[in-house]
């Protein structure tokens, strides 16, 4: 089979950089071309780690807000801000964990890819075997860097870990105080930040991830491991 014949089971990034003996292809046709899915699943992972990112952004400014670290919030207001923070920390948590996700799958499926090129180039007339290589050697490349991104992922999950923990700490306590569940306190000020904006005040609630992500990919933060709504116990 000849070059042309095997650049056209590839996607644009593959044919791109294989032109020399190939004819490129036109940006109409490429536009039409539909993209390979380690390409598609490294997008998302993109996405979600932008996402991630400006919620981490959004738990920092909350925590700007509680005046003491040693008293914790106060007041109605920093009571608020810890409960948006921890809620917008989850959701960050959540988000990492996704891109984490779509991150490995797009390594197997590189891997699966690689696997099948090396084999199709097997096919092809020596004298374009040459740009073959340097096509599966450019994937090759990718894959390197897009695995380095993925420990740099998992690292970045556990460095936001302890941040959550003690976000949640605090509502443990609150929630304690009070008699009640963490679900209830963070029920209780939500209700009250909606009744301040309706009296005129514009407290910061949390709010749901801006970009259009499925909702599984930004659910709210699960306190425990049990179910919604399970009684907190006191920490021993």
């Amino acid at each position: 089979g000849s070059t042309v014949s095997w650049l056209n089971r590839w996607p644009l990034v593959v044919q791109c950089c294989c032109t020399r003996n190939a004819m490129a292809p036109e940006p109409e046709q490429l536009q039409q071309q539909q993209q390979p899915a380690w390409m598609v699943l490294d997008r998302k992972a993109t996405f979600a780690l932008k996402v991630a990112q400006d919620l981490v952004s959004s738990y920092q400014l909350e925590m700007a807000k509680i005046a003491s670290d040693a008293l914790g919030p106060t007041d109605p207001e920093e009571k608020q801000a810890m409960v948006d923070g921890w809620m917008m920390m989850g959701k960050a948590q959540n988000m990492y964990v996704q891109a984490a996700t779509y991150l490995d799958d797009s390594q197997k499926n590189l891997k699966d890819t690689l696997k099948e090129m090396e084999l199709q180039m097997k096919q092809v007339e020596e004298k374009d075997q040459e740009a073959c290589r340097a096509c599966i050697k450019q994937i090759k490349g990718f894959k390197k860097n897009q695995k380095e991104k993925l420990e740099e992922v998992h690292a970045q999950i556990g460095r936001i870990q302890p941040s959550f923990d003690a976000a949640l700490e605090v509502l443990e306590k609150v929630a304690k105080e009070k008699g009640c569940t963490v679900e209830d306190v963070i029920e209780e000020t939500t209700e009250m930040a909606k009744e301040a904006k309706r009296d005129g005040d514009n407290p910061t609630t949390a709010e749901e991830c801006e970009e259009p992500v499925p909702a599984e990919e930004c659910e709210e933060p699960v306190p425990a491991a049990g179910k919604k709504g399970k009684k907190k116990r006191g920490k021993k």
